[in-house]
């Protein structure tokens, strides 16, 4: 298989476009959700609890399960909307708004996957690594939500630990969403290029990387070495 800078643009570009519309409908639904979502925690921070709390776990757990986590076997099909309480309380302590505003702080973002594993540890359920990410990525923009996939082509174990580690090979596998999207911003196609404009987006792009083969994100990242090398 050839690796993503082997194949020529024109041959790129069509092999994400086609993606795009044989998953049209799944790619809308996945967007949708992410952006409400994101936008309800960021619009109302600060007031997601009392008289709020009962739609904010709602919310939350709506998006959990656009992100396949209410599957037969999974945990959260062992409780209620309602007892996402502690991470909503989490969320809605004026102590933890700098977690919105995260970015790359690699620490830091370690540091709030251990706070959201905690406060998952209060339910009878076992938090995953998914699970974790997910509520990271829903409520405070944060890295992407880790399904088996991502973390097989990236290397990550499927323990419920997350190492600095494993954040820096999410950032070079975003990195590489973002080159991708580059080759592509020019494409002529309307519509593929509206949903290249959006942030999101790169979740999709991310998705047809993590098809390809782990080699994509090493050769990346042997590129990457060796211009920081150069300098």
């Amino acid at each position: 298989m050839k690796n993503i800078f082997e194949i020529p643009e024109k041959e790129l570009t069509q092999r994400i476009i086609n993606y795009c519309y044989e998953n049209e409908i799944f790619i809308k639904e996945q967007q949708v959700s992410l952006d409400i979502c994101q936008s309800y925690f960021r619009t109302n921070k600060g007031n997601l609890s009392g008289e709020h709390l009962e739609e904010s776990c709602i919310r939350l757990y709506a998006y959990l399960g656009s992100c396949g986590l209410l599957h037969s076997n999974s945990c959260l099909m062992k409780i209620s909307p309602m007892q996402l309480t502690p991470i909503i309380d989490f969320a809605n302590d004026k102590r933890n708004f700098y977690c919105f505003e995260l970015k790359n702080n690699v620490e830091q973002i370690r540091e709030l996957y251990c706070k959201i594993k905690e406060c998952l540890s209060k339910l009878p359920i076992k938090p995953t690594k998914m699970l974790i990410t997910a509520i990271m990525c829903g409520i405070f923009s944060t890295l992407l939500t880790l399904n088996s996939d991502i973390c097989c082509a990236l290397g990550i174990s499927g323990s419920n630990d997350l190492s600095v580690d494993d954040i820096n090979k999410i950032f070079e596998l975003i990195d590489l969403a973002n080159h991708i999207r580059s080759l592509l911003s020019n494409n002529s196609n309307n519509k593929i290029h509206l949903w290249l404009q959006d942030t999101a987006n790169i979740l999709v792009i991310i998705q047809i990387l993590v098809k390809a083969c782990k080699s994509l994100l090493d050769m990346y990242r042997n590129k990457k070495n060796q211009e920081r090398n150069k300098k």
